[in-house]
């Protein structure tokens, strides 16, 4: 999300403030936001993460994490923007990339166009 309004109650935007901040401020449920490299990291060969690219420009580092982590074969990059899913399978063509939406009629015609093999409907969309 583009503030922590939703998940913790606080209208700030990460963009807004450094990550110590974020760490001794913003608490989810109780627990301080960990950052994606501590998520890799605690969830090393136990399971597969979706990772959603929320903001386009930040594809780049997302991806380079991952490598850095090993983690290419059990995360999938997630995203509204079709760019960003672009760029995550031009930087690594092993990443499982899938596209979210929320409204009618579908995006499996794009999904194909841009690769992606997962799509992600909004719930009250998916039918049998």
């Amino acid at each position: 999300d583009d503030n922590f309004k939703r998940l913790a109650g606080v209208e700030l935007s990460p963009r807004e403030v450094d990550y110590d901040y974020i760490k001794e401020n913003i608490k989810i449920d109780g627990e301080p936001v960990p950052l994606l490299k501590e998520v890799l990291d605690i969830t090393a060969n136990k399971v597969g993460l979706a990772i959603e690219i929320k903001e386009p420009d930040t594809v780049d580092d997302v991806v380079r994490l991952v490598e850095e982590m090993e983690a290419v074969e059990r995360v999938a990059i997630i995203s509204f923007y079709d760019e960003a899913l672009i760029k995550a399978k031009k930087l690594n063509n092993k990443l499982l990339t899938g596209i979210i939406y929320l409204r009618p009629p579908g995006k499996i015609i794009e999904a194909k166009k841009i690769k992606a093999e997962v799509v992600l409907p909004m719930y009250r969309l998916a039918t049998q």
